[in-house]
């Protein structure tokens, strides 16, 4: 009873909508806006206990030389493994008009850090204990290409840092035997383009089809129990506008079901093919990756129109509340 309570509560808060606002501007990389995004997520992450560090560096763009900051935010360094949840906070660079980037990718920034925020005291308990897996929130820098995709021109931050940690030696103690830093992440699992409707997420990699497999029971459990709750409010709606002949103009805070929307997670299918994005330099030097990017991608891709005015929450909940459940499966072990 207790877990159907929570399963079905509203997670998609006034916090959750206040982190939001907060990351919705423009943020192109080595821009005032990016540095203002940069310093509220570490202030944030801080401010919920997680040790947080910051790769800067500087490449070579279309535009000249930029400079680009990734943050890295661990709940426990003292852990051995780490499962890596990871998104980009910048957005696209248009010339004609002003990109805010809800969907890409302001909306998976805001759900880590309010992630963090429901999940501080069950992690606090399993720092506590030192128990592996730790979680690791990756924030990358420079996703987007400046001018037109290309090997060069785009996933900055993401080539430095799997580049880094691969050269990052680890000091080996007690039965933590590694040979470098990128062999502590159990897995990736990349969060993007989040917040439209009828969203759907594929499983890409045969390799961490475990992780999806349980995405998609969880999934499967919380709209079991949103359809049973949705059923009891209509028939109490009915019983109550009959009795007292009433007319209930006002919905009942939970929205009816539709197969099509609430579908997030529809197959266990391998996919046989990938969508470039972040994890991909992680993929090349060996870490299992978890894609979980919105395929097909939402119209309001790259327009201008990817604004909170245009963002779904009822299916951001749905994601979050999915997620927040597997998360702490991922905690306990």
């Amino acid at each position: 009873k207790s877990r159907r309570k929570r399963s079905i509560r509203q997670l998609v808060n006034n916090d959750f909508n206040t982190t939001l606002k907060h990351i919705t501007i423009p943020r192109t990389s080595g821009t005032e806006g990016n540095k203002i995004v940069r310093n509220y997520i570490i202030s944030q992450m801080r401010d919920l206990g997680w040790n947080v560090s910051v790769d800067s560096f500087d490449d070579k763009t279309p535009y000249g030389s930029k400079h680009f900051s990734n943050i890295i935010a661990t709940n426990n360094e003292n852990a051995c493994k780490r499962v890596s949840i990871a998104c980009h906070y910048d957005s696209k660079y248009f010339p004609l008009f002003d990109f805010v980037g809800a969907i890409d990718s302001a909306v998976p920034c805001a759900l880590l850090i309010h992630l963090a925020a429901l999940l501080r005291h069950e992690l606090d308990r399993h720092r506590a204990q030192n128990l592996n897996p730790s979680l690791q929130f990756i924030f990358f820098d420079g996703e987007e290409a400046f001018h037109l995709w290309s090997a060069k021109d785009s996933l900055y931050g993401a080539r430095h840092l799997a580049e880094k940690w691969h050269k990052t030696q680890v000091k080996n103690t007690g039965n933590c035997h590694l040979d470098n830093e990128l062999q502590r992440m159990t897995a990736l699992i990349l969060l993007d383009l989040i917040g439209a409707n009828n969203m759907k997420f594929n499983n890409f990699f045969a390799n961490t089809s475990y992780l999806y497999l349980k995405l998609m029971a969880i999934g499967k459990s919380f709209m079991f129990t949103h359809i049973i709750s949705n059923t009891v409010n209509k028939q109490i709606k009915a019983y109550l506008t009959f009795i007292c002949n009433l007319s209930i103009d006002k919905e009942i805070p939970t929205k009816q079901y539709n197969n099509n929307r609430n579908q997030l997670f529809p197959s266990s299918q391998v996919y046989n093919y990938g969508i470039q994005d972040d994890h991909e330099p992680f993929l090349k030097k060996g870490v299992p990756i978890l894609h979980l990017i919105t395929s097909p991608f939402p119209p309001v891709w790259h327009q201008e129109d990817d604004d909170i005015d245009h963002l779904d929450f009822y299916s951001i909940n749905i994601f979050e509340n999915i997620f927040y459940d597997f998360l702490k499966s991922v905690i306990r072990g």
